[in-house]
């Protein structure tokens, strides 16, 4: 009788054994899997949005398939350059074309798996341009479904920044030329703000050279969203409240940024130490922009 009773106990707990194991090797996984497309879905199109909303000095939404068209103007060549980048939906995929007039459309992927056109929605106004995205992917034990919202600063345009348009190629260049202290070694996640008075209308450069590869970035600024002078910032450069007036990046020793002409004021650089453990050794830093008394 004590056998049978044992014997009745040890079976009791095999299935729960058996699910245990389908659950650690299968299910969970699944669910894991599903949770990373989804995450990269929205990484990858709020990165992309947010790039495109600050170079861009208008939003123009469009009906379906479309969601609207990103529109800026490069002026530093020669001659300007239209760029045009229209989000669109297409087989369950936010989709990404660039047209720049000069070569033929590019079209990118941005996300894989976005179930239905409404579960993207843009919306912009005041310029700013906000856009809410669900990715939805599979998993064994159901859909696995998540949210995010990214916002972007549209740049002020040309005819809002300068009182009198100059025309294409007579742009003066910048007059005076300082070199920034940027902190150095510059910690991760760590930003150095420098500001600039011009006197003039002009363009404004900045150059970064350091002295090992690594990701950093340039912003500049209207006015002075950290005060007056020269100081460290944690504040992510897409976060500062202030209209962006020029910004890149690069993964490598040197960058240089130059805005488009703009007319005499107050201005600040931005410099990113976009590693995540890395510090960034400043070789120099050289500043030019329009001032009679360089200082």
């Amino acid at each position: 009788m004590v056998e049978l009773l044992v014997a009745m106990g040890i079976a009791a707990f095999v299935p729960i054994g058996i699910g245990g194991v389908v659950y650690l090797l299968f299910i969970a996984p699944s669910i894991g899997n599903a949770r990373l497309d989804a995450e990269h879905d929205l990484q990858n199109a709020a990165t992309w949005i947010a790039r495109d909303g600050n170079m861009a000095s208008a939003f123009t939404t469009r009906p379906t398939p479309y969601y609207g068209d990103f529109t800026w103007t490069d002026w530093s060549g020669a001659s300007p350059t239209y760029y045009t980048s229209t989000y669109s939906y297409s087989g369950q995929a936010l989709q990404r074309t660039l047209d720049s007039g000069t070569v033929s459309p590019a079209t990118t992927i941005l996300a894989r798996h976005i179930a239905q056109q409404g579960d993207i929605v843009f919306s912009s106004g005041l310029g700013v341009v906000t856009a809410t995205i669900t990715s939805t992917t599979s998993s064994a034990q159901g859909p696995v479904v998540l949210t995010t919202t990214v916002t972007a600063k549209l740049r002020p345009t040309l005819a809002e920044s300068v009182p009198t348009p100059v025309p294409p190629g007579t742009w003066p260049p910048g007059n005076c030329t300082q070199l920034v202290p940027v902190t150095s070694p510059l910690n991760p996640k760590l930003g150095f703000y420098f500001v600039i008075t011009t006197d003039s209308f002009g363009t404004i450069s900045a150059t970064w050279n350091i002295a090992a590869k690594s990701k950093i970035e340039i912003w500049i600024y209207l006015g002075t969203p950290f005060g007056l002078g020269s100081g460290t910032s944690s504040t992510k450069p897409g976060d500062v409240l202030a209209l962006v007036i020029a910004d890149d990046w690069v993964n490598g020793i040197t960058l240089t940024v130059t805005s488009d002409p703009m007319p005499a004021g107050a201005y600040t650089i931005y410099f990113w130490n976009d590693e995540n453990k890395s510090n960034v050794e400043t070789v120099s830093a050289p500043v030019t922009y329009m001032n009679s008394s360089c200082p």
